[in-house]
């Protein structure tokens, strides 16, 4: 259209910094997922990137950088996943079932298990990673769903006093019984029928809370 700006092309040498810093992660996370952070060095990331120490290090200046860096791409591609701008022309209860469905579906993967006891099993040495989770992860989908809720609440949908407390009561829902349980090793993994029916009777507890009918 006429007038619309176009976003810039990225040159070939910003093309290929990007593969190469995407190279780096990819690897990082592998090794992080397979091994924790405190149980596994420079070099094996390096290695499994298929770069050198020098390459990774000028990419990222420490373990603690590239770790916070991979948390941070992860956390932003769930995000993306989850609130999708399509989630804006449905009501607001299609909206929260397709939002509880991934969150649980999410909370429930082998993957993010993993994440959250690679985390915990090192954050009494390294605290900082507990932050860095937390920032990546539980806070950037708390704004995402307050915004959620607010647009709902400003169109009449729902009606609620506190937003931050309305979006960890839904965060929270998503998360009742299974995850403790997948958590702990002692739960299978879930089924489509299992996930479907946690999400239905998340939006439906919520909205019991905070609908208008």
């Amino acid at each position: 259209m006429a007038g619309e700006v176009q976003p810039e092309a990225p040159t070939p040498a910003r093309a290929a910094t990007e593969a190469k810093e995407q190279q780096i992660l990819d690897g990082a996370r592998r090794v992080f997922m397979a091994h924790g952070f405190s149980g596994v060095g420079v070099d094996t990331i390096a290695r499994t990137a298929g770069v050198s120490k020098a390459t990774l290090y000028s990419y990222f200046p420490d373990k603690a950088t590239l770790f916070q860096a991979v948390l941070h791409a992860e956390c932003n591609a769930i995000a993306a996943r989850a609130f999708k701008p399509e989630l804006a022309s449905l009501s607001i209860e299609q909206a929260l079932r397709e939002v509880a469905t991934h969150f649980v579906a999410l909370f429930l993967s082998p993957e993010m298990v993993r994440l959250f006891r690679v985390v915990l099993g090192d954050i009494e040495r390294f605290p900082q990673l507990g932050q860095a989770l937390y920032d990546a992860g539980p806070a950037l989908t708390h704004r995402h769903l307050r915004r959620l809720l607010g647009d709902a609440a400003a169109r009449g949908e729902l009606r609620i006093e506190d937003l931050d407390e309305a979006a960890g009561q839904f965060r929270a829902l998503c998360r009742a019984q299974h995850f403790e349980r997948s958590l702990f090793g002692i739960a299978q993994p879930a089924s489509k029928d299992q996930i479907d029916h946690a999400a239905a009777a998340t939006v439906r507890v919520f909205l019991a809370a905070y609908g208008t009918d």
